[in-house]
């Protein structure tokens, strides 16, 4: 059996350095984190076999950690610690899912029976049925078929992957995902932005450097794949790398060996590469902004995400998920969504997609004066403007009258492209196929889309 991957959440440091000190003993896998937002929010993209939390933080109540877990992990069991053993804090803890309530000071060997004991539970079901440690809610059937991809094939071999989408879809999250499931989830991870780091300076920071190779070069400094080595390295927006770097890069993707800047010593590595982008590789390769045979070496295995607005069925999935983390960090109660305003989300075009809902759910979840969040909360841009409501007129469903505004909409810009297909589907930023379902699903009728024929 794997040996178990602990999250342990107290502020009592002496009492957390006790536990990990015995688990440490017998090879297991921790983490200590005094904070419970920062713990919620480890818990958002990592996986942990097994939370050991107390019950009284100063940011969040573990309670709330409990509840957190209970709704958004529930495979992962929670042990709760108190100093106070008052019956009506036991009572709320395994209410709200905690598997078992230690008093401090704890028994460890009482403790660490429990541990076995749940991290063998977990074992045994994760042979029966892999889950998803991530927020990634899909009821998409591309998107979950993709996601079933990741776990069960892309990250149980060694190739490349790269993940293509535009910004704020969640390239990140993918590639967390992948090293997961891994067979290297417990060895280094390394995560390059190359669009953040100046161009002097991303050569030293991917291959290191020697004591004296340039001007404040004062001691040697190993570079981000050597840090990687045995493990994983995430390379975000690979395609911002300049021309003289992805030389460089190509050789290691080739011959796994690079030297340091002002190095003679060759530096073998083992890692397992995987490079985002939203840039079109293939177009900047025609351009000349992007090696031929560095985009045929990163283009071992592509994932290709799709915007937000071509699933517009998660969005409401998504935003709950959001509206949860933002209103325990802002220590609120349980708050809702009106209908109103989940129908304001799915209608919205998300041109930041992911990234942009999660903004748009934090102001709301602020803006909230009571338990629910409204249109008004969303802020200007989601508000539906008095001519759409005017167009579709006031007996209209909801339904109908999102898909009377959508097949307007796409009559318009068909009409614009002059019922050229393609060319509407490239700027309404959707794939061809699916405009052309729309075109069904909507009745349009494509030979009466003619300018000479089309009032405006």
């Amino acid at each position: 059996m794997a040996k178990p991957n602990l999250l342990i959440v107290d502020e009592d440091t002496q009492s957390a350095q006790q536990l990990v000190s015995q688990f440490r003993a017998a090879g297991w896998t921790y983490r200590v984190e005094k904070n419970g937002l920062t713990a919620l929010k480890l818990l958002e993209t990592e996986h942990y076999d097994l939370v050991i939390t107390d019950l009284v933080l100063s940011d969040i109540g573990g309670t709330e950690l409990i509840d957190w877990c209970t709704r958004n992990r529930s495979n992962t069991p929670v042990i709760a610690t108190t100093m106070r053993p008052e019956i009506e804090l036991a009572v709320t803890a395994m209410k709200r899912g905690a598997v078992d309530l230690m008093i401090k000071p704890l028994s460890y060997k009482i403790i660490f029976e429990l541990v076995e004991k749940y991290s063998k539970q977990w074992s045994s079901q994760q042979e029966k049925n892999k889950t998803v440690p991530f927020p990634s809610f899909s009821h998409n059937e591309e998107m979950s078929k993709l996601y079933r991809a990741v776990i069960d094939k892309i990250a149980q071999v060694p190739a490349t992957v790269l993940i293509l989408g535009e910004t704020g879809t969640g390239k990140e999250v993918m590639a967390n995902m992948i090293r997961h499931y891994s067979n290297r989830s417990n060895k280094p991870y390394i995560k390059v932005s190359c669009a953040s780091l100046p161009e002097s300076l991303l050569e030293t920071e991917l291959f290191g450097h020697e004591a004296g190779a340039f001007t404040g070069a004062i001691k040697q400094r190993k570079g981000r794949f050597e840090l990687a080595h045995t493990g994983t390295i995430f390379l975000d927006e690979v395609g911002e790398l300049p021309l003289s770097v992805q030389v460089k890069l190509l050789r290691v993707l080739q011959e796994r060996s690079f030297e340091r800047v002002g190095g003679e010593q060759t530096i073998k590595v083992d890692v397992r590469v995987i490079a985002a982008s939203w840039r079109d590789l293939h177009e900047e390769v025609k351009a000349g902004r992007f090696r031929e045979d560095l985009y045929y070496r990163l283009n071992v295995i592509t994932i290709k995400l799709p915007p937000l607005r071509e699933r517009v069925d998660d969005i409401e999935a998504i935003a709950k998920h959001f509206i949860e983390r933002f209103r325990l960090q802002c220590g609120k109660a349980p708050i809702t969504i009106t209908a109103q305003a989940l129908q304001a989300l799915k209608q919205y075009r998300w041109n930041g997609n992911i990234r942009e809902l999660e903004n748009v759910i934090e102001r709301a979840v602020v803006m909230a004066s009571d338990d629910m969040i409204t249109v008004d909360d969303l802020g200007d841009k989601l508000k539906p403007t008095s001519t759409t409501v005017e167009s579709v007129g006031e007996m209209l469903s909801l339904k109908d009258a999102r898909k009377h505004f959508e097949r307007e909409f796409i009559q318009r810009v068909l009409q614009k492209c002059d019922g050229n297909v393609s060319q509407a589907a490239e700027l309404l930023k959707i794939a061809r196929k699916n405009l052309y379902e729309k075109i069904v699903q909507l009745e349009i009728d494509l030979s009466t889309l003619r300018e000479d024929t089309v009032a405006a």
